[in-house]
């Protein structure tokens, strides 16, 4: 077996096992996902098993719903959609909801679709125009003074106490009174 045959028996058994985690995620039999797809038992597991390569974008598309993930997931994890030139050899049809967002919390949870895109949204990091993310992109870049004094600093290798931070900022104040806030 040449290195071209053993990576993609690689890659077809790592896509079984991703396809069997999201199977009992789901908490399904085999025999229900067949059902749920037509597709045979026997065929199901030898995908899961990684005897049977990467299923067709055809196959892919029948199993996403009964899964519980969007169509556009699976063909990224199939590695249909891991560069643009594969994502330009796909038909219009094949293209139709890749579209997807999967977000792994550091609690475990994970995250799908609208539903990660929502959380990032909540988080400041997902903008709903152009303009929103430059603007978020400029104050970014900006460095506001007072915020640094909120955190645990040192100055000479001494942690500053809370009153130490208080005094340097009652100090720019004084140094910088057209910027301080009024009132």
């Amino acid at each position: 077996m040449d290195s071209e045959e053993q990576k993609k028996l690689f890659e077809a058994k790592k896509f079984g096992n991703y396809l069997r985690s999201l199977r009992k995620g789901k908490d399904m039999t085999l025999k229900q996902l067949s059902e749920a797809t037509e597709l045979t038992i026997g065929y199901l597991s030898n995908i899961e098993n990684g005897r049977r390569g990467i299923p067709s974008p055809e196959i892919l598309k029948k199993l996403a719903d009964p899964l519980g993930v969007s169509y556009g997931e699976l063909m990224f994890y199939a590695g249909y959609l891991n560069n643009e030139s594969g994502i330009s050899e796909l038909s219009a049809e094949e293209k139709e909801g890749i579209e997807f967002q999967v977000l792994y919390l550091t609690s475990g949870e994970v995250l799908r679709g609208e539903e990660a895109t929502n959380y990032l949204r909540s988080q400041g990091v997902v903008f709903k125009s152009e303009e929103e993310a430059e603007e978020a992109g400029k104050r970014a870049d900006e460095l506001e003074l007072l915020n640094i004094l909120n955190k645990s600093i040192t100055l000479f290798g001494h942690s500053l106490t809370k009153d130490d931070r208080k005094r340097i900022e009652e100090m720019l104040e004084l140094m910088f009174p057209q910027y301080a806030p009024k009132g």
